[in-house]
């Protein structure tokens, strides 16, 4: 990479605005001569940190805007349920987060949780319980006795919303939503450099870099 001002600036794009794309962000956005693309074909940032909101009537049907009768609002986390800031890489990623209160030990206010998962029948299996090699992991679970789940106060999306919108303000990323990356196709520029060209939905002229 050519030091700052010696050099034109490279066009980096990160595919996905879950934990992982919005990490390389934050560290692509700290170096000089960068430009960081960031691409995400859902709605909003968050990825495997999905989260939603929905409105129950009283008869129970589920809506995803207010009804027009009585009805009361769910919010959830559908997709990672927490993050584990005991791993070193991933507390410093979320050190702002951690200090302005928007991430906060789960449940807040509670002596802790026990090292396991929830079942398919919603049920909690401790780690060293006789059922535990017999039902093997979960995609729910804490598999560290010393792990530290913490989740977001808007959700576990916000985690990764609020990280990029931080870069998108400090003009260090860019980012399209909505944007479905479809094939990476490569090239030969004028200097020789390879160049790469994102193909998405509707191949749009900007999904190149």
């Amino acid at each position: 990479m050519p030091p700052e001002g010696t050099g034109p600036r490279r066009r980096v794009a990160i595919i996905g605005g879950g934990i992982a794309g919005t990490a390389a962000a934050v560290r692509l956005g700290a170096e000089t001569g960068i430009e960081v693309v960031l691409f995400d074909w859902g709605r909003g940032a968050g990825g495997r940190t999905a989260h939603r909101r929905l409105w129950v009537d009283d008869d129970g049907g589920e809506h995803t805007a207010p009804p027009d009768g009585p009805s009361h609002e769910v919010r959830f986390d559908h997709g990672c349920q927490f993050v584990d800031v005991a791993a070193p890489a991933l507390r410093g990623l979320l050190n702002g987060l951690l200090a302005s209160g928007d991430v906060i030990p789960w449940p807040h206010g509670a002596p802790g949780l026990s090292a396991g998962w929830l079942t398919a029948e919603g049920t909690f299996c401790a780690l060293g319980a006789p059922e535990a090699s017999a039902r093997g992991g979960g995609f729910f679970g804490i598999a560290d006795p010393q792990a530290a789940p913490h989740v977001c106060t808007r959700g576990l999306s916000g985690v990764c919303a609020k990280l990029q919108q931080e870069l998108v303000t400090q003009e260090r990323l860019v980012v399209h939503q909505g944007r479905r990356v479809a094939a990476i196709r490569r090239s030969a520029s004028s200097n020789h450099q390879p160049r790469w060209t994102l193909l998405g939905d509707g191949a749009h002229p900007e999904m190149s870099s």
